[in-house]
């Protein structure tokens, strides 16, 4: 869904047409991935961050997205959907956890015409570099249940261990 072909674009964040060219190997320090300041005020406020528009509404329950790992930095984010740019519902939120590389996202089924990332901490910088998002309604893979951490699982049997989700907790 969040696919150029699909009448996607990216409508907030820096060097916004690395993101959906669908390129995850071409990337450095320099280019290949869409970018915003981390600390920008505006997120709270109903802007900042990097917003996607999709090319129409959709039910989605699944983003997939690439954090820039070409180092051994980490992030920490939330993604939020919305309808109108107005009202935003926060579908994930690992802004206390250093995440790295690919992101497997999965939530509540939602219609969206609007996903939102917002980068909230980088180990080295105070920048946040995203290489890749992809947005899906996916019927497999379920039912997720959260475990303590917040961390979602695909059962309430399966032991949540935060290294697949090459996530940590932060202190």
């Amino acid at each position: 869904m969040a696919q150029l072909k699909h009448g996607a674009q990216v409508l907030a964040g820096e060097v916004k047409q690395a993101l959906l060219d669908g390129d995850t190997k071409n990337y450095d320090m320099e280019r290949g991935f869409s970018r915003h300041p981390i600390g920008d005020d505006t997120a709270s406020s109903g802007g900042g961050g990097i917003v996607v528009q999709l090319g129409m509404q959709c039910i989605v329950n699944h983003v997939r997205m690439l954090l820039w790992d070409r180092d051994q930095r980490a992030y920490s984010y939330y993604v939020e959907v919305s309808m109108d740019q107005k009202d935003w519902a926060r579908v994930v939120d690992h802004s206390r956890y250093h995440c790295r590389s690919w992101q497997d996202l999965h939530f509540a089924p939602r219609v969206a015409r609007y996903i939102r990332v917002v980068g909230t901490h980088n180990t080295v910088n105070k920048v946040f570099h995203l290489v890749a998002l992809e947005a899906y309604y996916t019927r497999t893979g379920g039912p997720f249940q959260m475990d303590k951490t917040g961390i979602l699982c695909k059962s309430p049997t399966q032991a949540c261990n935060t290294n697949n989700y090459l996530c940590t907790v932060v202190s």
